[in-house]
């Protein structure tokens, strides 16, 4: 009898839950509307929506989540995410020398765990990725075309961004300014090295590549739509930003609120008043971790 295909039971669960949590955010973005909720009471009540999802399932601190580590690596293991083979070769080995039970139905179990967590990210992904749409469909109570935009970048050249922002700004010309954080060329492959650990603890794999890393620290702010999202707490990511400055001309709390680049796990921007806040509540462990890891990849600054 031909055993179960992991691969087509998870595309399944992930599709199914995209479908679903984007009908929930859609609905949810206009009800507040219809409430009247404020635009960002609608963002950031959507983005928490959608994370507490994930924070729901428990992945990192549980017995199994040694499993959860193997699948989330899962491409570093198989390729064609053949999760038939990263069960039998790399699984269940890793749950017998842990003395865990495992078996087919308890890891298709999983697979549905982890489905909600990969499609409640990429959700979030896309739905802050087209935020600044939303919020000029907020200002004007237009909703006519409202929806979580799928597998597709923001740009200010779309047809839906000019659109609304010529209803908005009947009289606006929009001026093509670079704006760019000015890497010192000497850093560069510094902070190309910084990306690999960092997502060990502070930033999410998940929804930051390292193309979007790259992307945010090194281009126009508006020639991409990469975000960083940082996993740690808002103490960790200020004081990371603030630890990076001088490996930059213009990259300061306010250059990094006015970017609108950077995002809490949650999905909310850090804004230049939280940023300074945060930074002076760092305590000295969480520093000293911190001056390790920029130490190892030669961005540590003892200035």
């Amino acid at each position: 009898m031909k055993g179960k295909d992991f691969k087509i039971i998870y595309e399944k669960l992930y599709e199914n839950y995209i479908n679903q949590f984007i009908s929930e955010v859609e609905k949810l973005y206009k009800e507040i509307n219809l409430e009247g909720g404020s635009e960002i009471y609608a963002y950031n009540t959507c983005c928490t929506f959608l994370s507490n999802k994930n924070e729901k399932l428990n992945l990192h601190n549980n017995e199994l989540s040694a499993v959860y580590s193997i699948y989330h690596k899962r491409s570093s293991y198989v390729r064609d995410n053949n999760l038939n083979l990263l069960y039998s070769k790399h699984i269940i080995p890793l749950c017998q020398s842990l003395n865990i039970e495992m078996s087919e139905a308890l890891f298709e179990t999983l697979l549905n765990k982890y489905a909600i967590s990969d499609a409640s990210n990429i959700v979030n992904s896309w739905y802050t990725n087209w935020s600044t749409i939303y919020g000029m469909m907020f200002e004007l109570n237009d909703f006519s075309e409202f929806k979580i935009i799928r597998n597709s970048s923001f740009s200010e050249n779309s047809e839906i961004f000019k659109k609304y922002q010529k209803k908005l700004n009947p009289n606006r010309i929009v001026l093509d300014e670079k704006k760019d954080f000015k890497l010192r060329d000497e850093y560069k492959d510094c902070i190309e090295k910084l990306y690999s650990p960092m997502t060990e603890k502070y930033i999410s794999e998940n929804l930051s590549s390292f193309e979007d890393f790259t992307n945010v620290f090194f281009k126009n702010w508006k020639s991409h739509n990469s975000k960083v999202y940082f996993s740690c707490t808002p103490e960790e990511a200020s004081y990371f930003l603030f630890k990076l400055k001088f490996a930059f001309e213009k990259l300061s709390f306010a250059s990094i609120s006015r970017s609108e680049l950077f995002l809490t796990k949650e999905g909310n921007l850090f804004k230049e008043d939280n940023l300074s806040k945060h930074k002076n509540k760092i305590i000295p462990e969480e520093a000293e971790e911190i001056h390790f890891l920029l130490n190892e990849v030669g961005l540590l600054n003892t200035d």
